[in-house]
C-alpha cells in the first residue's frame, strides 16, 4: 500500500515544517518573549513528528505493519504537546478564560496516559480496514478535529479584522489548520466504514496532496518571506504582534 506519492509528500512536508521550525526558533532567540517561544516550541515538535511519521512511511508498509508499542506511544507525546504549544500560541493573542486554559493542559495530560494504556490497532483483515478500540479512535480524531477547529476557525476570524500582511498570514495559517480540521473531522466517516486496500490506498492518496497544501500555508504564516512582505509594504511578525 505505500506508494512513490506518500514518499514524496510526507518528506516535502517534513522538510517544510523543519525549515519553519528552524526559522521560528531563530526568531525567539532574537526576540527572547513568550510568543515566538511557544510558537518555537510548537513548530518544532510538529516537525518532529512529522519526521517520525515520513520514517515510519520509508520503513514499515502502512498498515500491514505497523511501528513499535513505544514509538507510538512517543510520536503521541510529541502531537499532542505540539497541539497544546499551538494553543498556548493562539491564547497569547486572545483572552481565553482561565479555564478553558487549565482543560487544555488536563486534557493533553490525559490524552497522553491514555496513549500509554489503550492501543488501537489498524489492520486489514479480509481485504477490508478493521479498527480495535474505535471508540478510543474516535474520541483522538474529534479531540484533534476540536483542536485545529479552535485554531482555524480563530485566526481566520482575527484575520478579518486587521489588514495588509497581517490579513494574509493569519488567513494563511487559518486556512492550513482548517484544512486539518475538515481532513480529521471526515477519517472518522471513511475509515470506519472499513473501506477495500485499494479504496483506502486511494483515499491515502488525495489526503496526502491536500495535507501537503497546510505546508507552505504555514510556512509563509509563520514565516513570511521578505518577498512576500514587500507585496504588502512590510509588516509585524506575528509573534510579535501585541493582541
Amino acid at each position: 500500500m505505500r506508494n512513490n506519492t506518500q514518499l514524496i509528500t510526507s518528506y516535502t512536508q517534513t522538510a517544510l515544517f523543519l525549515l519553519l521550525a528552524a526559522r521560528c526558533i531563530f526568531t525567539w532567540s532574537r526576540a527572547k518573549d513568550r510568543r515566538s517561544a511557544h510558537l518555537a516550541v510548537a513548530t518544532s515538535l510538529y516537525s518532529i513528528n512529522s519526521l517520525i511519521s515520513a520514517i515510519n512511511t520509508t520503513i514499515y508498509k502502512p498498515i500491514v505493519e505497523q511501528p513499535p508499542r513505544w514509538e507510538s506511544i512517543l510520536s503521541s507525546f510529541i502531537l499532542y504537546a505540539a497541539v497544546y504549544a499551538f494553543l498556548l500560541f493562539l491564547a497569547d493573542f486572545v483572552q481565553f478564560p482561565s479555564w478553558l486554559k487549565w482543560l487544555a493542559a488536563a486534557s493533553t495530560v490525559v490524552n497522553m496516559l491514555l496513549s500509554i494504556f489503550i492501543h488501537a490497532e489498524v489492520k486489514i483483515v479480509g481485504g477490508r480496514l478493521v479498527i480495535t478500540h474505535r471508540t478510543y479512535v474516535l474520541y483522538v480524531l474529534a479531540y484533534l478535529a476540536v483542536a485545529f477547529g479552535i485554531l482555524g476557525f480563530t485566526f481566520l476570524f482575527y484575520g478579518m479584522r486587521v489588514h495588509g500582511l497581517a490579513r494574509f498570514r493569519l488567513a494563511s495559517i487559518g486556512t492550513a489548520f482548517t484544512i486539518l480540521f475538515v481532513l480529521i473531522g471526515l477519517l472518522p466517516l471513511l475509515l470506519f466504514e472499513n473501506p477495500t486496500t485499494k479504496q483506502l490506498s486511494t483515499l491515502t492518496t488525495y489526503f496526502s496532496w491536500i495535507g501537503l497544501a497546510t505546508a507552505p500555508m504555514l510556512y509563509v504564516g509563520f514565516a513570511t518571506p521578505r518577498w512576500i512582505s514587500k507585496i504588502f509594504e512590510g509588516g509585524p511578525e506575528i509573534a510579535s504582534t501585541p493582541a
